[in-house]
């Protein structure tokens, strides 16, 4: 084979690049596809599984979820924060009052709307929300519930939760005695409380948003119209899901 061109088609190619340097390098660019493409062909033809393992990692690399990136923080200004405190004043008292009233009716050791707040995600990228206590509410001399029962993380109750909010949309209430939950930290955490009898309703805001739950629970088990009580725990729920509504005014707002 005769190369005694080569040096004057290199000195050719040097002299069109730098006359017409996006000419030359979209040739660089064909010349590469062409070389990329005719490897593959060899690489199929000679060994095909390496063609499906060449392509398998290709598409995970595009169908691989970024990682999520955590929002910046930006500080609320004071003024801002001042209204909301003054605006969450009368929600809380017709709130605690109706979680007040309900303990009082039902003649429950403790009462509590337990709300929902935002947690983080994990590093898999799977959110996770806590509970908090947001209105307690206690027979007389049934301890309170301690402050540390604050930012607990809502997969703990993920056996209950899933009654109250089986799918999007729906509500759901519900009643347990120790011994017939199957997770041991639930069964563990009431039994510290002193309770063995429990009723739950799930609360969703007027958007349809679930915010929380509310909780109604007992020492001792009695004889109690479970259905009755139930129905008005539900209706004390949906009250409760329309106070804690932003986009209602609180000029709408009355004690149910």
């Amino acid at each position: 084979m005769d190369f005694s061109n080569l040096s004057t088609a290199f000195a050719s190619f040097v002299d069109t690049f730098k006359a017409k340097p996006i000419y030359a390098l979209l040739a660089i660019n064909i010349i590469g596809l062409f070389a990329a493409l005719g490897m593959l062909v060899y690489v199929g033809f000679s060994d095909p599984s390496k063609i499906i393992d060449i392509a398998d990692r290709l598409a995970s690399k595009i169908t691989t979820t970024q990682p999520l990136i955590e929002p910046i923080t930006v500080p609320i200004p004071p003024e801002e924060e001042a209204k909301r405190l003054q605006e969450s004043i009368p929600r809380d008292a017709l709130t605690c009052a109706a979680v007040d009233e309900i303990g009082e009716e039902f003649g429950a050791d403790r009462a509590t709307f337990w709300t929902f707040s935002n947690g983080s995600y994990g590093l898999g990228g799977v959110p996770f929300n806590y509970a908090n206590v947001h209105c307690p509410y206690v027979r007389e001399g049934i301890a309170y519930i301690p402050e540390e029962f604050q930012k607990i993380p809502s997969s703990i109750a993920a056996e209950t939760n899933a009654v109250l909010f089986p799918k999007p949309g729906v509500t759901e209430c519900g009643r347990w005695t120790r011994d017939q939950l199957t997770s041991a930290y639930l069964r563990a955490s009431m039994k510290q409380m002193g309770s063995v009898e429990m009723l739950q309703c799930g609360v969703r805001d007027g958007r349809g948003i679930p915010i929380g739950k509310i909780v109604v629970s007992w020492r001792e088990i009695e004889p109690r119209n479970i259905p009755d009580l139930l129905a008005k725990l539900q209706s004390t729920a949906h009250a409760i899901g329309q106070y804690n509504t932003p986009t209602i005014p609180i000029e709408g707002l009355s004690k149910n």
